[in-house]
C-alpha cells in the first residue's frame, strides 16, 4: 500500500504540474476575456487545493501504514521470542518428566529386590524354625526385623508413590499452564 501510495502521490504531483502549466497557458490566451479567466483561474485554484488536500491525505495514510507495519513487525518479534522461551520451557519440563520417570524406575526395582530380599528372608527364617528352638527363637527375632524393614519399605514405597503422584501432577498442571 506504501507504493501504491507513492505512486498515487507522483500520479497526484504531475496532475498539479499539468494543471499549473495548463493555469499559465490558459492565463496567456487570455488577454481578452478577463471574467473567464478568473473563472478558469478559480477552477484551477480549486484543483489545485483539491490535488494538494489528495496529497496530504495520502501522506497521512502512508505514515499511518508505516507505524502499522512497525506495530505489527514489533509484535511479531515478541511473540517469536515468546514461542522460543515457551519451547526451552517445554524441553526442560520433558527433561524433568524423563527424570523423574528414571527415578520411579529405579525406586520400583529398588523395592522389587527388597521384596526379594524379604522373601529370602522368610525362608531361612522357616528353616531355621525347624531346626532348633534356638532357631525359633532367631526366626522370631528375624521375623520381626524382617516385619519391621517391611513397615518401613513399605512407608518409603507409599512416600515415593506419594512422591512421584504429586510430581506427575505438578507437571500435568505445568504442562496444562503451557497448553494454555
Amino acid at each position: 500500500e506504501v507504493r501504491s501510495l507513492a505512486r498515487e502521490r507522483g500520479e497526484l504531483a504531475r496532475a498539479l504540474a499539468e494543471a499549473q502549466a495548463e493555469q499559465q497557458r490558459l492565463r496567456r490566451q487570455s488577454a481578452a476575456g478577463a471574467t473567464s479567466a478568473q473563472t478558469m483561474m478559480k477552477r484551477l485554484e480549486a484543483e489545485r487545493d483539491e490535488t494538494v488536500t489528495e496529497l496530504r491525505r495520502a501522506a497521512a495514510e502512508r505514515e499511518r501504514l508505516r507505524a502499522t507495519a512497525e506495530a505489527a513487525e514489533a509484535e511479531r518479534s515478541r511473540l517469536e521470542l515468546r514461542s522460543t522461551e515457551l519451547e526451552a520451557a517445554l524441553r526442560a519440563m520433558a527433561a524433568e518428566r524423563a527424570e523423574l520417570a528414571s527415578r520411579e524406575a529405579a525406586q520400583r526395582l529398588h523395592c522389587a529386590e527388597v521384596g526379594e530380599r524379604l522373601q529370602l528372608l522368610e525362608r531361612r527364617l522357616g528353616r531355621q524354625a525347624e531346626d532348633t528352638a534356638d532357631g525359633e527363637r532367631r526366626s522370631r527375632q528375624l521375623e520381626a526385623e524382617a516385619a519391621e524393614r517391611l513397615r518401613r519399605l513399605e512407608a518409603e514405597l507409599r512416600e515415593s508413590q506419594e512422591t512421584a503422584e504429586r510430581l506427575e501432577a505438578e507437571l500435568e498442571a505445568e504442562q496444562a499452564e503451557l497448553s494454555a
